[in-house]
């Protein structure tokens, strides 16, 4: 891979523009569903818009964590651990803490396709989508040995595995949105047949 290109992808600042535009999108969706709502009193039933706009906080609140408080939340984390004297066990409390992320991660996608309703589904795959972000972002913080090796110092071409896991989990979710709006717009839910007219 050509240098300038995996400086590019293995960049901060591209996954910074990246999270804004998810966040971006995730808020012009808010919007289109909205007016939606407001032309066709109807199609409440089956839409959603203050989903889209969680999430634009959740992804948001992710762009701010990137800015260097992660880092800070992380530093904070190995300070306590060797002022309370367990800084050499924390690798035990790390795994507990990734294996419960996971867990949580997977529990998270079964009641998402079990409980979302049928109406309501176009939204399943953009969840499921934020969730996985979220759990990376989560193990990144808890920041285990052995992830931290693959994320930050396996690479690809030149670029490290943490970039392509984050950019492709970002571009998944722009595609899961964008899918929701075109390519699965809300149905207008069925026109209850009026009384027969009468015949003159």
């Amino acid at each position: 891979m050509p240098d300038d290109l995996a400086n590019l992808l293995d960049s901060t600042r591209l996954r910074d523009v990246a999270y804004v535009v998810v966040a971006g999108l995730t808020i012009w969706a808010f919007v289109s569903e909205r007016r939606l709502i407001g032309r066709d009193p109807g199609a409440n039933a089956s839409i959603w818009p203050s989903y889209w706009l969680v999430t634009a906080g959740v992804v948001l609140a992710m762009a701010f964590g990137r800015a260097g408080l992660a880092d800070i939340v992380t530093e904070i984390g190995r300070e306590q651990a060797l002022e309370r004297n367990w800084y050499e066990a924390r690798r035990e409390v790390q795994v507990v803490a990734v294996g419960l992320i996971g867990c949580a991660w997977f529990v998270a996608v079964v009641l998402a396709i079990w409980r979302v309703p049928p109406r309501r589904r176009r939204y399943l795959p953009n969840v499921l989508a934020v969730a996985t972000l979220v759990a990376l972002a989560a193990v990144r913080l808890i920041s285990l040995h052995h992830i931290d090796a693959l994320l930050y110092r396996t690479d690809i071409g030149g670029v490290r595995f943490v970039a392509f896991a984050e950019l492709g989990i970002l571009a998944g979710t722009v595609i899961t949105i964008v899918w929701a709006l075109v390519v699965a717009p809300p149905a207008n839910p069925p026109v209850a047949a009026g009384p027969p007219d009468p015949v003159g």
